[in-house]
């Protein structure tokens, strides 16, 4: 049987975010778990709207997200491992509810509502235990890197989105 890969519960992670006005790096803790022969990661991306952001989402029009993680060998330039999230931010103006869609690599897509626009976000841009790599893939004694990329979209006709990228993590394996 293969050795379990032991991994920090926390590791820090730096925010360098680019948008109009350029933000000086923000530390960020995620979380790094096992469960059912995955590694997981918890982390929250809330920042990337900004408080006239969470306001256009009462437009109607469609806000997007998008995050990318990756898993890196220090010696290789191309990713272990790689998953993403594509998530759909839309008020129902009738039903003055938001409906978040989230769709996951593999296929998976999920619809849920959300009563206001600070909890669509959260829906949107919480990784909350998502998987990215199965463990049989991961090397036991390499440390591998984490690297983290979100776009978000409030207005994705008017503007070319609002990007961060998290500055990859190192954990052992």
């Amino acid at each position: 049987m293969r050795s379990l890969v032991h991994l920090a519960a926390v590791t820090a992670l730096a925010l360098a975010a680019t948008s109009a006005r350029a933000q000086e790096p923000e530390e960020r803790k995620t979380g790094l778990t096992r469960r059912d022969g995955r590694l997981l990661v918890s982390l929250g991306l809330q920042d990337l709207f900004k408080a006239q952001d969470a306001q256009r989402l009462l437009s109607g029009f469609t806000s997007r997200v998008l995050v990318r993680v990756a898993v890196f060998r220090p010696d290789q330039p191309e990713p272990v491992a790689q998953s993403m999230r594509h998530t759909e931010i839309v008020y129902d103006l009738w039903d003055e509810k938001f409906r978040v869609r989230r769709f996951e690599a593999g296929g998976k897509m999920e619809t849920l509502v959300a009563a206001s626009a600070s909890e669509a976000i959260d829906l949107a841009t919480a990784l909350t235990v998502f998987p990215i790599v199965p463990l049989d893939r991961l090397e036991p004694g390499v440390t591998y890197r984490l690297s983290v990329r979100a776009e978000s979209q409030p207005d994705f006709a008017r503007t070319a989105g609002r990007r961060a990228a998290l500055a990859g993590a190192a954990f052992s394996a």
